[in-house]
């Protein structure tokens, strides 16, 4: 399984991280994807010119995503 590939024990706290840091990276590429429908293809297409709000959530999540690893690890349950 997933954490044997990775080398680490299951549901430790490097597991766990490793785990949050992809459910919160995957939300984050999801937030682009959601952008275009109709079978548009190009998901960062006209991204800074007609998004600056969506841009700066995606900064903000990315820097939350780093701040919650490194330093708020006994507060979320991460390691860095």
């Amino acid at each position: 399984s997933g954490h044997e590939l990775l080398g680490l024990e299951n549901r430790s706290l490097e597991h766990l991280t490793v785990y949050f840091n992809t459910l919160i990276l995957l939300q984050i590429w999801n937030q682009f994807n959601a952008r275009k429908l109709h079978g548009e293809t190009n998901v960062f297409e006209g991204f800074l010119e007609n998004s600056r709000p969506h841009a700066a959530i995606t900064l903000v999540m990315c820097a939350f995503q780093y701040i919650a690893v490194e330093h708020l690890g006994p507060f979320m349950g991460t390691t860095p």
